[in-house]
């Protein structure tokens, strides 16, 4: 009566071994584009809440931050010209 041996060969587990090897680096791969994908979304939002609040101010004061005073740029860079 022949003996059966239990368990796996070698060239199982290495084939396992390699198939959670692939499945590993694609999930590493996919999740780094999702976080790419959310940062990107992210600095959209902050910048059009930015953008919301400079409305609001230009709302209550009838101009933007800054554009009204040149001599407060201190110093003058030449970007206001009604000086």
């Amino acid at each position: 009566m022949p003996r059966h041996l239990k368990g796996f060969t070698l060239i199982e587990l290495l084939v396992v071994i390699a198939i959670i090897g692939l499945l590993a680096t694609m999930a590493v791969v996919s999740f780094g584009n999702a976080q790419s994908k959310a940062r990107d979304s992210k600095r959209i939002a902050d910048v059009k809440q930015i953008m919301k609040a400079l409305d609001l101010y230009y709302d209550e004061n009838g101009s933007y931050i800054g554009s009204g005073n040149c001599a407060s740029t201190i110093p003058n860079t030449g970007w206001c010209n009604s000086v």
